[in-house]
């Protein structure tokens, strides 16, 4: 199910394709690679985590995104506290705590559900060490390309004054992993450190000065 051979001249064509091959994948395979990828983020913050545990940002998944939910669960049970996002005007994010027995409504401003209770800008998370950020695809640069409602683009381009020692990763398929120039990238278009498939953690900070293979 390779696309790293694809090309995409504009972002909406890239989005197209991308929403296409996600679509295909079936509820075993995506139920798999949930299990999968769980156990990835969970071996990173067991080799990082030198306080146990830390303030997890996380996000609801809504299909066919690739299914976030066993991970919470896991990391829930670990003890590590999880926020998850909630849209707000302006195409802002806010932050609520995320429970398996949080209460959910749907949102105003798009088809999904986010949780109910006090909410917080970014900055006023301090002790928040890992956010896993969604894609559609990611590069081998880091650059991301998401659904194309910006939330997630203003949140990045505003983190690192905040919350600095904040961690951030994309979360992708194993096939989303793209050559650079396989898409469009923006001059506002903030490339993301890290990336979590179900099969590995990549740091790209890391893969600089060598060649960035993925």
């Amino acid at each position: 199910m390779s696309i790293a051979l694809e090309k995409w001249d504009s972002k909406a064509a890239a989005r197209t394709a991308l929403r296409a091959r996600r679509r295909a994948l079936s509820a075993s395979e995506r139920g798999t690679l949930a299990r999968h990828l769980a156990a990835t983020v969970l071996e990173h913050l067991d080799g990082t985590a030198a306080s146990g545990k830390v303030l997890v940002a996380g996000y609801l998944a809504i299909p066919p995104e690739p299914p976030v939910v066993d991970l919470l669960f896991l990391l829930h049970a670990a003890g590590h506290p999880i926020v998850v996002p909630v849209c707000e005007a302006e195409r802002r994010l806010s932050w609520v705590d995320w429970s398996p027995d949080a209460p959910v409504e749907k949102s105003r401003y798009g088809p999904l559900l986010e949780p109910v209770g006090p909410r917080r800008p970014v900055d006023a998370l301090p002790d928040l060490r890992l956010i896993l950020v969604p894609a559609l695809a990611i590069d081998r640069c880091g650059n991301r390309i998401g659904q194309g409602g910006g939330y997630y683009d203003r949140m990045l381009a505003g983190l690192s004054g905040s919350n600095p020692r904040a961690e951030l990763a994309g979360v992708v398929y194993d096939h989303e992993l793209l050559p650079e120039g396989a898409f469009p990238v923006e001059p506002f278009d903030v490339p993301l450190p890290a990336v979590f498939t179900p099969s590995r953690h990549i740091d790209f900070r890391r893969l600089e000065g060598a060649a960035r293979e993925v």
